[in-house]
């Protein structure tokens, strides 16, 4: 769109939450569709890439930016003053607009088989898997909880969140491609 020439905000092609962005947009949109929407991205892209997604927000708050893509988290913990007063004062100049449903980032456990107590570390896992341990984590890292756990006030008042069904295996199998078509379309 001509309107948002220069007013796209993106961090770099390398950053792993953006590649699994496209490889999951590929899982549900195929590869022409995310050819045409990743040439609107880069046609439209402000500079320079942004490192993180905390100086992309500050730089939309700021009109440096129309849009941009962050992840929810940091504009929640933003909101909730986690980065002091200044960051608290872009979050609340910013509007989230969730997509439904949305991309799911993939947080994993695992358990080395050269651990010397996989046992307990088995625990930890299945704990953190659990509704309490799910809100324990989840509260002060601003993630969305297991459903039915009770989350953040901060993202209670962001928005609702409808998660996509792509699964790890398809974020895997698209990867490779996302990074191809992110360099074709000129994302650096």
């Amino acid at each position: 769109s001509p309107a948002l020439k220069g007013k796209v905000c993106l961090r770099k092609r390398k950053n792993v939450y953006n590649q699994s962005l496209v490889a999951d947009q590929l899982a549900l949109k195929g590869t022409a569709k995310v050819k045409t929407w990743l040439k609107g991205l880069a046609n439209n892209v402000s500079q320079p890439y942004f490192g993180g997604d905390i100086g992309l927000i500050r730089a939309v708050a700021q009109g440096q930016c129309g849009v941009g893509i962050v992840n929810h988290y940091y504009l929640a913990r933003m909101r909730a003053g986690v980065n002091g007063k200044k960051d608290l004062q872009f979050a609340n100049k910013v509007k989230i607009v969730m997509p439904k449903p949305a991309h799911v980032n993939i947080s994993a456990a695992a358990v080395s088989r050269y651990s010397k107590n996989k046992k307990n570390a088995v625990k930890l896992i299945e704990y953190l898997s659990s509704p309490q341990g799910s809100a324990g984590l989840a509260g002060p890292t601003y993630e969305f909880p297991l459903k039915g756990v009770g989350g953040s006030i901060y993202l209670k008042a962001m928005t609702k969140f409808t998660p996509d069904r792509v699964t790890i295996s398809q974020l895997s199998r698209y990867n490779k491609e996302a990074i191809r078509l992110m360099t074709e379309a000129g994302w650096k």
